[in-house]
């Protein structure tokens, strides 16, 4: 009985443990968009391709089919919408201000990058 009250933490060990996320731009948007893992910055009009990728700190990595998921606090200010690809998404800036976009990575919440979207230069 011992044994089999063991195999769900064994089992559990050897998946991958959360450690953050990497952006990576992969659109190229008219004007600069700055998207790292720590701030999202782009201006209100202008629509970013990201590649996203959840990094792991044991030696287990994510697989492709692993849910992965972000949204926008709040999407009156910007827009985060999934494409085909798993882990790319699209950025969008709707108007000036302040939000956080939330990361969930199997299913469990993994904190929020701070974002801003600036006005539109002239």
């Amino acid at each position: 009985m011992k044994r089999l009250c063991l195999l769900p933490l064994l089992l559990a060990a050897c998946g991958p443990r959360y450690d953050g996320i990497e952006l990576e731009l992969y659109s190229a948007p008219p004007v600069p968009v700055r998207v790292h893992a720590t701030e999202i910055e782009l201006s209100v009009g202008i629509a970013a391709a990201i590649d996203v990728r959840p990094l792991s700190s044991n030696q287990f990595d994510y697989y492709e089919s692993d849910q992965l998921d972000l949204r926008s606090q709040d999407r009156s200010i910007l827009r985060v919408e999934p494409t085909e690809s798993p882990r790319r998404f699209v950025l969008i800036g709707v108007a000036p201000g302040e939000t956080c976009v939330d990361i969930e990575v199997d299913y469990d919440e993994r904190g929020c990058i701070p974002a801003t979207v600036l006005a539109a230069s002239p």
